[in-house]
């Protein structure tokens, strides 16, 4: 059954592909291709056949040598019906038809096969094996040269398409050009060595076209930018393949998807037929007279050695920087810094082991303490190693922390598709993308932004000539910023769009039978609608949108990271979702505290004050419980040991004090009976028995070997709000 499902979806996928997909939509035509090669896996006669005549079709809109989309349309409507017979098993595919319905798309010479192998029964034909690809199973001792490959060349990949998308935006910076063409360079080489030619082959002509560019012969036109990004495309895909089968089978596929039509167009951006000679340029920026350039032609004949562009020079017709200017002469290639590559595992044992130092070093510390030690040179020698010890832990702590602008950069790319798919002006702004963030934590961050990027462009912005009946300017923009605050980092994604629509949403949940017609709710309330699955407005479903599947999925993935999102948003005015996740690090600031026996670990960040716990400024109302009176205002009142299930022996001390803590704007005083002091705690899990006590993020092996509870501050407050 697994079988017919991804078949399935994979037929679904080409055809919505289809549909959306314009003639001289190049990126599109080379995404049928993948479905298509994917598709031929499955040897179910007759789809082969039908994939041949689709891909036959495709492959001429490619070259150009049709411009009519209506016979892969047809195509594709024969192909589904097709295998919509062969998955109900009652039909036979009448061979007859399937070869008239050939020869009326142009596909005659793939008739000879259905006469050949359509003699079975069709109905046993889908519960064919797939055929696998052929495998290569090279030495053990060379199958981490192939993983080492893979790993190196997709994340030098992803680092090119950086450049690229910037390149874009700048083709007059060099330093960037210079950077994708060594990643080709690289692939290029190591892959020729490796005996992998349909790599090697893709690398060594996209490296080509880039020597093009570097040379100042082809211009990194929108077009010739494509084209680059559909090659890495394809290249990711094929190492992805060889990484896939290392890590599942040992082996390495011996057979990639079909990449010649796409390597037959790569040729003719490399080779195009008319160049702009130098001359036209410098005409064109009115630089020089058109009589001067054929005055310095007739003088290159007599000097054959020389160029034109020296001999203009010499002839003083223009400068030497108008000259560099127009050939975009090549810059300096920005130095790389040196680069040790540590396997994770070995961090993430760095961690733990430090970890391990700083509980070690609270416990030496309580035993000086308890012991009443007065010798000096011990209380030096122990400061010292703090501080070495702090300096250890700072290190350890950043080698797994990346910038967070490496996967802000790729929300470019996704900007620019889904805007050129939507027919939309939209650019993207990032601030803070210096802010670090484990490594871990980038990676599940990747999809959830992805999701609201696309419905940011999709939903938010509107199209160029909506935003001018506003009294907007065309382009819409989309500003990504990420920062720390209250111990939490915070990522922003907010757009200058329409904004979301309170009486639509109402409408849809009351429809959807999530709310009551009647139902009084806040804005809030009425904007998390989104969260809910499969809630969608959009009424017609496009690869972008309209299947109702995305916010509760960034939802969902936010809070496994114990996480929080919230919305605010304000009609023709713009939306703007905040992201806010705890900081991942193994150690915490925080303040120790106890409550009768019981000694938790308040984070720093959040803490504002401690005042005194007497009549003065206790009370209790009516529907909201205890509360506290501080600075002017009542906020609630929280018992940790209450909410923990505790026991406890402790009840109205007179010495009791109130810790006032915040968290996004709210206020809650937490009551305790002593306010040990700050320190650094080590953060343990507290495992699957505990993992739905929402809050207490873990726990901390405190001086004395007894174990303190980290207080959550999401959890936390919201437990006041139940």
């Amino acid at each position: 059954m697994t079988q017919k499902t991804d078949l399935g979806t994979l037929i679904e996928d080409l055809t919505a592909l289809v549909i959306i997909t314009e003639p001289d939509d190049i990126p599109g035509l080379g995404h049928m291709l993948k479905l298509l090669a994917k598709i031929d896996k499955y040897q179910i006669t007759p789809l082969p056949i039908l994939c041949s005549c689709i891909r036959s079709h495709v492959e001429k809109l490619v070259l150009e040598e049709e411009k009519d989309i209506k016979y892969l349309e047809k195509a594709i409507k024969i192909l589904q019906t097709t295998f919509e017979k062969l998955k109900s098993g009652n039909e036979r595919i009448n061979p007859e038809q399937l070869m008239g319905d050939l020869k009326e798309l142009g596909c005659e010479e793939l008739i000879p096969f259905i006469e050949n192998e359509m003699i079975e029964p069709v109905q046993k034909a889908e519960q064919k094996d797939i055929v696998e690809k052929e495998e290569y199973i090279p030495p053990a001792e060379d199958i981490q040269l192939y993983m080492d490959f893979a790993v190196e060349s997709l994340e030098n990949l992803e680092n090119a398409e950086v450049d690229l998308i910037s390149l874009e935006s700048d083709s007059e910076d060099s330093s960037l050009i210079n950077s994708i063409f060594r990643a080709f360079h690289t692939i290029k080489g190591v892959s020729g060595f490796l005996d992998l030619p349909e790599i090697n082959s893709l690398a060594h002509k996209t490296e080509t076209l880039l020597d093009k560019i570097r040379q100042n012969e082809i211009t990194p036109e929108p077009e010739i930018i494509d084209t680059l990004l559909t090659s890495m495309d394809f290249m990711k895909q094929m190492i992805s393949d060889i990484k896939k089968d290392i890590d599942e089978k040992q082996s390495i596929p011996s057979n990639f998807m079909d990449i010649s039509t796409f390597l037959d167009q790569l040729e003719l951006k490399i080779s195009p037929e008319q160049k702009k000679p130098i001359g036209e340029i410098l005409i064109d920026s009115g630089k020089i007279s058109k009589m001067d350039i054929e005055t310095s032609l007739k003088d290159q004949k007599i000097h054959p050695e020389k160029k034109l562009g020296e001999i203009l020079v010499e002839q003083n017709k223009v400068s030497k920087g108008d000259l560099s200017k127009a050939l975009r002469k090549q810059r300096k290639i920005k130095e790389a810094h040196h680069q040790v590559k540590v396997d994770t595992l070995k961090l993430d044992s760095l961690v733990d082991l430090t970890g391990e130092l700083v509980i070690a070093q609270s416990i030496l510390k309580e035993q000086i303490r308890l012991t009443g030690s007065l010798d000096n040179k011990l209380i030096q020698s122990i400061s010292h190693m703090n501080q070495i010890i702090s300096s250890v832990q700072k290190i350890s702590m950043s080698m797994r922390m990346v910038p967070i602008g490496q996967t802000f950069q790729k929300m470019i790319r996704v900007v620019r598709d889904v805007s050129s798919n939507l027919n939309k002006k939209v650019e993207l702004l990032m601030e803070g993308k210096d802010t670090e963030i484990d490594r871990n934590m980038v990676d599940a961050l990747y999809e959830p932004l992805v999701h609201m990027i696309r419905n940011s462009v999709d939903h938010g912005v509107e199209l160029p000539a909506e935003r001018q009946k506003k009294g907007k300017i065309e382009t819409g923009s989309i500003v990504l910023s990420s920062y720390h605050r209250a111990g939490h980092i915070v990522i922003e994604i907010s757009d200058d769009g329409q904004g979301l629509d309170k009486e639509i949403l109402f409408k849809k949940g009351v429809e959807k039978g999530l709310i009551s017609s009647d139902a009084k709710m806040s804005d809030k309330e009425i904007f998390e609608l989104i969260f809910h699955p499969g809630f969608s407005t959009n009424e017609e479903v496009t690869d972008v949108s309209g299947r109702g599947v995305g916010m509760d999925v960034v939802k969902d993935a936010i809070e496994k990271l114990k996480g929080g999102l919230d919305i605010n948003s304000e009609k023709d005015a713009g939306t703007k979702f905040t992201i806010r996740l705890p900081l991942t690090m193994a150690i915490i600031d925080g303040m120790l505290v106890r409550v009768d026996t019981e000694r938790y670990v308040i984070p720093t960040m959040s803490i504002l004050e401690a005042i005194p716990f007497d009549s003065n400024n206790y009370f209790t109302l009516e529907g909201q419980g205890e509360m506290v009176k501080a600075r002017g205002n009542m906020i609630p009142l929280i018992r940790l040991n209450k909410i923990a299930g505790i026991r406890t022996n402790s009840s109205d001390r007179k010495d009791q004090l109130v810790l006032v803590v915040e968290h996004k704007g709210s206020k809650c005083g937490i009551v305790l009976d002593e306010l040990i002091g700050k320190d650094e705690f080590v953060i343990k899990s507290l495992g699957e028995l505990f993992h739905s006590t929402s809050i207490f993020s873990g726990g901390a092996i405190l001086g004395d070997g007894q174990v303190g509870l980290i207080v959550d501050m999401s959890g936390l407050f919201k437990w006041t709000e139940q």
